[in-house]
């Protein structure tokens, strides 16, 4: 009797036990999912928005622009460029340069901070930047020339091209967060805290948003003086949009860049623009039916949460997607909570304009 006391008592500890781990376990889920899925969002969005100085094909600076030996730097890049005669090699020695640059100036950011860097060199760094790649579009015509005599190495140029541009895009909106971001911490600060000089970095802001206009512009100037018809242009956006590399969700990454493509390029270029568009929109319906059902539209809204892409973009462009048939029922019923997420982001960037 003793021993059957015993066991019952056993059994009982032990059904008891697997209930409290078994509540545990569901509470555990419960409360872990949604930072787990957060989590997971925030590293989807950085696998398609980050830029490394190797994705720029850049190399990591001993001499940085704000060093007095720079100069020597600069002179003999000057000295490669004008000793380099053949057209394709000229604009493939240019276009390497600018984007060295730009490197340059991620790389000092990255080591000094924005409050070690003077002003002065930061804005004169891009100009120089964005000049170098105005003396690459302005050969152009002579890559155009040169395509029956050297086709592949026109065709890599033009590859090379359209990839840095998008990564170079992606930089700059990264850049333009950052300071954003360092502006708000800096606003935010208590009154004894140390504070940034807040106009300066709206300058730097402004400086950075220029210099995407213009790269994206010198890019489409070389493509469309290069190639002759707009499928051609098109077809060299798509590859390099596809080669990049990213998360389950990169195709609406890739929207959000040629939304910003469509705005701000030149007129000759937004026939090309609208064909990719087309087509990226195509990949991203199917490439949204592989992902497994169950809890997709709350990654989609979580990876919009945490995307740098521009307010104004990712507005219009889940506007354009809730159109769409072609999108899972169960997106398209997040589109409208996505958008709300576009707009409270919206909103507090204006709330520190205003003060």
């Amino acid at each position: 009797m003793y021993q059957q006391k015993s066991f019952i008592n056993c059994l009982t500890y032990f059904r008891i036990s697997l209930i409290l781990i078994g509540s545990i376990a569901i509470a555990i889920f419960l409360f872990a999912s949604p930072a787990q899925s957060q989590t997971a969002a925030a590293a989807d969005a950085l696998m398609d928005e980050q830029v490394t100085l190797e994705n720029l094909g850049a190399t990591r600076a001993d001499v940085l622009p704000d060093s007095p030996w720079y100069i020597f730097k600069r002179f003999g890049r000057g000295m490669q460029e004008a000793f380099t005669f053949d057209p394709v090699k000229d604009a493939d020695l240019k276009h390497k340069h600018a984007n060295q640059q730009l490197a340059e100036v991620k790389q000092m950011i990255e080591e000094k901070g924005i409050e070690g860097i003077a002003p002065d060199v930061f804005g004169k760094m891009l100009q120089l930047f964005d000049d170098k790649l105005e003396s690459v579009a302005k050969t152009a015509e002579k890559l155009k020339q040169a395509k029956n005599s050297s086709p592949e190495a026109v065709e890599n140029l033009l590859n090379d091209v359209a990839d840095k541009q998008i990564k170079r895009q992606k930089l700059f909106e990264n850049l333009s967060k950052e300071f954003s971001d360092i502006k708000r911490e800096s606003d935010d600060a208590v009154d004894d805290a140390p504070k940034v000089n807040t106009v300066l970095v709206e300058n730097i802001i402004n400086t950075v948003q220029q210099s995407n206009e213009n790269s994206l512009q010198r890019a489409t100037e070389v493509l469309v003086g290069v190639l002759d018809e707009p499928e051609d242009v098109s077809q060299y956006i798509m590859e390099a949009l596809e080669k990049q590399a990213g998360s389950e969700f990169k195709d609406f990454k890739n929207l959000a860049i040629l939304e910003f493509m469509k705005k701000k390029a030149p007129e000759n270029a937004q026939n090309a623009i609208e064909i990719a568009r087309k087509e990226t929109v195509e990949k991203f319906e199917a490439r949204l039916k592989e992902i497994e059902p169950a809890g997709r539209a709350e990654k989609f809204t979580n990876y919009i949460e945490n995307t740098n892409s521009q307010e104004a973009k990712l507005y219009q462009l889940l506007d354009d997607i809730k159109k769409n048939s072609n999108i899972p029922a169960d997106i398209l019923s997040k589109i409208e909570e996505a958008k709300e997420i576009v707009v409270n982001r919206f909103e507090k960037k204006l709330s520190y304009i205003d003060d």
